[in-house]
C-alpha cells in the first residue's frame, strides 16, 4: 500500500465532500467563503437587503422542503419577483432523480424565486443535527432505499441495511474500543445521510405545492397549475450553504475515529462490524461522489462551458481513489490480517477456509449477502 501522500486519515477528508479537490481550488474557497457569510448575516441583516431588491418588506410565506425520507424542513421565506423576462427563464431547470444510477432520466423542474430568511447559522446546524440523528435512529424511514434504489444495486442495499440493523441493536463491546467503533459509526452513518442530501435537490413536498403557488405574487406562476416537481433553487442552496459546515464536521469526526480504530492495539474483533460499517460507508459516499463530477462533466459540455470537462473529473475520481479509497481499503487487510487464512476473515472472499470463522453474526451476514448476490467480486 503506497498512498499519494504522507496525510493522517483524517486529514483526508476533502475527498469525501463535494467541490473540495485538491484540483479545483476555486470551488473548495466559494464554498468556504459562503459558509462563512452565512455565519455573519442575521435575519435583520438579510431582510434590509432583500429590501433593497424588493422596493418594500417582503411578505413572509412558510416553505417546505422535503429530501425524499424522514419529515419535511420549514423556513419561513420570501418570494422575490424579478423585474426582467430573462430572469424569468431561469425558472426551470433539471436535476439526475439519483447520482447513484448513472443511466437516471433528468427531470424537469420548476423553480419558484423563494428565498428562505437566513436564520441563526449555528440554531440550523444544530437542527441538521438532530434531524440526522432522527434519520439514522428510525428504521422505518427507509432511506436506505434512496442510496441504493436500482435492482442491479441489491448487495448494496442489503449491506446497507444490516449496517443499520447492527446500529440499532448495538450489541458491542462497552469497553473503550467498542464504544470508540459505535461512535464512529454513528458519525459514518450521518455522513451517508447528509451526502445524499447534499448531492439531490430538495423538492416542495407535493401536499404543500397548491397552497405555495397560491401565495405567489408573480404572474409567471400565480393562477397556473404548478409543475409535479416544484424545487426552489434559492431554497436548495440556502439549506445546503448552512449544512456544508456540519458536513465538514461529521466527515472529520468519521475519519478521526476510522483512524483510531484502524491503528488501535487492542486486539478486539467485536469492532471488526462497526469498522467494516464505517469502511463500506466511506466508500459509498466516495463512489456518489464521483459520479457526480462526471455528471458535471455532462452538465457543463451541455451548457458549453469549459471550465470543467471529463478530463478534469477523471483526475479528481483518481486522486478519491488513490488517497483514500486504497488507503482505508489496504489499513483494513492490515487490521484485521484478512489476506491471512488461518488468523483472518474475509466475507468478500470467493472462500473461506475452516480457519476463516465469522467474527460475528454480522460478518457471517455481510458474507452470506455476498455468496447470495454476487457472483464474483
Amino acid at each position: 500500500m503506497t498512498p499519494c501522500s504522507l496525510k493522517r486519515l483524517e486529514e483526508r477528508c476533502q475527498y469525501l465532500l463535494p467541490g473540495e479537490f485538491v484540483s479545483s481550488g476555486f470551488w473548495r474557497r466559494r464554498l468556504i467563503n459562503t459558509a462563512s457569510l452565512a455565519s455573519q448575516n442575521s435575519v435583520a441583516e438579510m431582510r434590509s437587503f432583500l429590501n433593497q431588491y424588493t422596493g418594500m418588506m417582503p411578505r413572509k410565506l412558510l416553505l417546505s422542503l422535503w429530501i425524499g425520507f424522514g419529515e419535511p424542513w420549514k423556513f419561513w421565506a420570501v418570494e422575490l419577483v424579478p423585474g426582467s423576462p430573462e430572469l424569468c427563464q431561469m425558472f426551470g431547470f433539471h436535476y439526475h432523480s439519483n447520482v447513484e444510477n448513472p443511466g437516471a432520466s433528468p427531470l424537469r423542474l420548476t423553480n419558484p424565486p423563494v428565498v428562505p430568511l437566513w436564520i441563526n447559522p449555528q440554531l440550523m446546524q444544530v437542527n441538521i443535527d438532530c434531524w440526522l440523528d432522527r434519520m439514522i435512529s428510525n428504521p422505518a424511514v427507509g432511506w436506505q432505499n434512496h442510496w441504493f434504489p436500482d435492482p442491479s444495486q441489491i448487495w448494496q442495499l442489503k449491506i446497507l441495511e444490516g449496517i443499520c440493523k447492527q446500529y440499532h441493536q448495538n450489541n458491542g463491546a462497552r469497553d473503550r474500543a467498542g464504544i470508540l467503533a459505535l461512535n464512529t459509526l454513528r458519525w459514518a452513518l450521518k455522513l451517508s445521510v447528509l451526502s445524499y442530501v447534499m448531492g439531490h435537490a430538495f423538492l416542495v413536498p407535493e401536499d404543500d405545492i397548491g397552497f405555495l403557488f397560491q401565495q405567489l405574487e408573480n404572474p409567471h406562476f400565480n393562477g397556473q397549475a404548478p409543475h409535479e416537481y416544484v424545487c426552489p433553487r434559492a431554497a436548495n442552496k440556502f439549506v445546503k450553504m448552512m449544512a456544508f459546515p456540519v458536513l465538514r464536521l461529521i466527515t472529520e469526526r468519521t475519519l478521526s475515529g476510522l483512524n483510531e480504530l484502524l491503528r488501535t492495539r487492542e486486539s478486539h474483533t467485536m469492532i471488526w462490524d462497526h469498522t467494516f460499517g464505517v469502511v463500506f460507508l466511506c466508500l459509498m459516499v466516495t463512489s456518489s461522489i464521483q459520479m457526480s463530477l462526471f455528471q458535471r462533466a455532462v452538465t457543463c459540455a451541455a451548457n458549453n462551458d469549459s471550465s470543467f470537462g471529463t478530463q478534469d473529473a477523471d483526475r479528481e475520481a483518481l486522486a478519491m481513489d488513490s488517497e483514500l479509497v486504497v488507503y482505508i481499503i489496504g489499513m483494513f487487510h492490515d487490521k484485521f490480517r484478512t489476506n491471512n487464512k488461518s488468523k483472518g476473515f474475509n466475507p468478500l472472499g470467493e472462500s473461506c477456509s475452516a480457519g476463516q470463522a465469522p467474527f460475528s453474526p454480522f460478518a457471517a451476514y455481510v458474507k452470506a449477502m455476498t455468496d447470495k448476490y454476487c457472483e464474483s467480486l
